[in-house]
C-alpha cells in the first residue's frame, strides 16, 4: 500500500481520465474505498501475471501548439492513459529490485 501511496502522489493532479474514469484527485482526497479496491486489483495483476488491456492501451490525441492551424507542424501528440495503468506502471520498476534486495 505504501508504494501505492507513493505512486498516486507522484500524479499531478488535473489529468484527463482515460479509460477508467478516475481521476487522480479522487484517489489522493477521498478514494480510501476506490483506493483499496485499486490495490486489489493491482495486487491480482501483480500475482498473476496479467495487466489488463485497458492498462496498456493509449488514446492519442492532438494538440494544437501556435501558428498556421492548417499546418501539421504546429500540432503535438500526447497519450492518455488510464489512471490505474500510469499507477502500476510507477510501482512496477521497484518491484524486482525489492525482491532482490530480500533474498
Amino acid at each position: 500500500m505504501d508504494e501505492m501511496a507513493r505512486a498516486i502522489a507522484g500524479q499531478k493532479d488535473g489529468e484527463a481520465p482515460e479509460g477508467d474514469g478516475i481521476l487522480t484527485e479522487m484517489l489522493k482526497h477521498e478514494g480510501d474505498h476506490l483506493f483499496s479496491r485499486l490495490h486489489q486489483l493491482i495486487t491480482h495483476a501483480w500475482e498473476v501475471g496479467y495487466v489488463p488491456q485497458a492498462w496498456k492501451d493509449a488514446s492519442i490525441v492532438t494538440i494544437y501548439k501556435k501558428g498556421d492551424r492548417t499546418d501539421c507542424e504546429n500540432y503535438r501528440g500526447i497519450s492518455l492513459l488510464s489512471i490505474a495503468g500510469k499507477i502500476f506502471a510507477r510501482i512496477l520498476p521497484n518491484r524486482p529490485s525489492t525482491h532482490l534486495h530480500q533474498r
